[in-house]
């Protein structure tokens, strides 16, 4: 069925909607103890001591997905400590709530040890054994004498009429604490003292649901959830494809996984030939698996011109588990795309951009000559063009080739001015490189001066000086 009314999160009905929920809940929470009879103020705080053991339970049960059936152990543990030290060392209940709480911590660490390591049925049954141990040991002839054994301790201060948290005058309890003018916890001697006890059970839920609150939203949290909603043995590579350059710019990823492995679980990053990672393995242990590890990825800074893009190319880190958990033992673990920006062109380099030559001049001038290389070996043979234009002719052959063997080693190109009968004086000649870019797609031209000296000048020419020509006849 669709709803009458949809609120989107974070927005404006959404926020008064909570507070509507929220100054409903004060308001319940006020009216009990000032309007409700003693019945229903001790059925509050029943409820309200049970709600904080509920969201501690919660937790394992509900964020975990774990069976907990020894919960009952911690609740006991520190109702125990607050009535042993009240009732027989004259405590005040203040100061019994922080032991209370240290203490119940200390014996859910101290059963976390053997629980850690287990989950499901087998953690089910490791709780109902604590459930059932607790009672047995609080009646040890030892401990009888303080936990009053099975019947346990005795209400030795019902009869009293204080409340037993020492509030008001050094010689009696008050009976009234009023908050400017107010008085929410009715009165403090006898059966009056009901309401009271009402807002120590309401102050110990709401410190309770902000300590949940506070794991849940914290990594160890995360990691609960992470427990219950996948709980295959998986590793987790985040992000999957990351960006570095032969410059020196690298980048991380995490490696995590995704349930307690039950053995050391080694996780090998393997990169390419084109990139380098740190660490290279990792490690994880059951005292570490929710840690993930970052991975360094830096670009191997070579002379080869890669670019299938401009200035780009592409480098891969796989990776391989090993371990002797038979979980993780089968699991793949996804690769993590590399885009690398290369900082090597496959550019010409020329020991001469600017020649000399002469029109059938001098040995010596007649001829010059340059050296070309690559400036970066190329994973493809690349075919470079030499064209003269009409001053000049190239000796040889006119094209250079290169490959990954010989594309530092200097290739010569020797040219010859053309010896023509135009009088240019000293004139510019120019020769050309033509060879392919690294993504084939274009054309690169590298071009090399010349200065031609010409060995024609302009003239007329009258042969022979002298004529004699006779009446008649005619001569040239």
């Amino acid at each position: 069925m669709k709803s009458l009314v949809t609120f989107r999160e974070g927005s404006a009905g959404h926020w008064g909607l909570r507070i509507a929920a929220a100054i409903a809940v004060v308001a319940i929470m006020l009216y009990i103890p000032t309007k409700g009879g003693n019945g229903l103020v001790t059925s509050a705080t029943e409820a309200l001591t049970l709600m904080s053991a509920a969201m501690a339970l919660n937790l394992i049960l509900g964020y975990a997905g774990q069976i907990s059936i020894g919960h009952s152990a911690f609740y006991g543990t520190g109702a125990y400590t607050t009535g042993v030290l009240v009732s027989k060392y004259d405590w005040s209940p203040w100061l019994t709530f922080p032991v209370a709480f240290l203490l119940a911590f200390v014996v859910g660490v101290i059963v976390s040890f053997p629980a850690s390591r287990i989950k499901g049925v087998y953690l089910a049954l490791v709780t109902l054994a604590l459930a059932l141990v607790f009672p047995n040991l609080l009646r040890w002839p030892k401990l009888e004498s303080l936990t009053g054994g099975g019947p346990g301790i005795p209400n030795r201060d019902s009869a009293l009429d204080t409340t037993g948290f020492d509030i008001g005058r050094r010689d009696g309890q008050m009976r009234n604490f009023e908050i400017f003018g107010w008085d929410p916890f009715g009165d403090l001697r006898g059966q009056g003292a009901i309401p009271f006890y009402y807002w120590i059970a309401t102050g110990v839920a709401v410190i309770v649901y902000l300590v949940c609150r506070g794991v849940v939203k914290s990594r160890a949290g995360r990691s609960l959830v992470a427990v219950r909603d996948n709980d295959a043995a998986g590793v987790t590579v985040t992000p999957r494809t990351t960006r570095v350059s032969e410059d020196g710019q690298s980048a991380t990823y995490q490696v995590g996984l995704t349930s307690m492995p039950h053995a050391p679980v080694q996780v090998w990053a393997l990169p390419d030939a084109q990139v380098t990672t740190v660490p290279s393995r990792i490690v994880f242990t059951p005292e570490n698996w929710t840690q993930p590890v970052p991975v360094t990825v830096r670009a191997l800074d070579d002379a080869h011109d890669e670019s299938t893009a401009p200035y780009r190319h592409a480098g891969r880190v796989m990776h391989r588990v090993a371990g002797a958990d038979a979980g993780y033992a089968a699991a793949t673990v996804a690769d993590v795309a590399v885009e690398i920006e290369d900082n090597d062109d496959a550019g010409l380099v020329l020991s001469s951009r600017r020649l000399t030559l002469a029109e059938n001049g001098a040995a010596g001038t007649d001829l010059a000559s340059f050296s070309a290389t690559l400036a970066a070996a190329p994973d493809a043979p690349v075919t470079v063009r030499v064209i003269a234009d009409a001053q000049v002719t190239v000796v040889g052959d006119d094209a250079l080739t290169f490959d990954a063997s010989n594309w530092n080693v200097p290739q010569l190109v020797v040219l010859r001015a053309v010896d023509d009968d135009v009088a240019e004086g000293l004139h510019q000649a120019s020769v050309q490189l033509q060879y392919p870019s690294a993504a084939g797609a274009a054309i690169r031209v590298a071009t090399v001066d010349v200065t031609v000296a010409d060995d024609d000048a302009a003239a007329v020419f009258v042969t022979p000086l002298e004529l004699v020509a006779q009446t008649g006849a005619s001569t040239t």
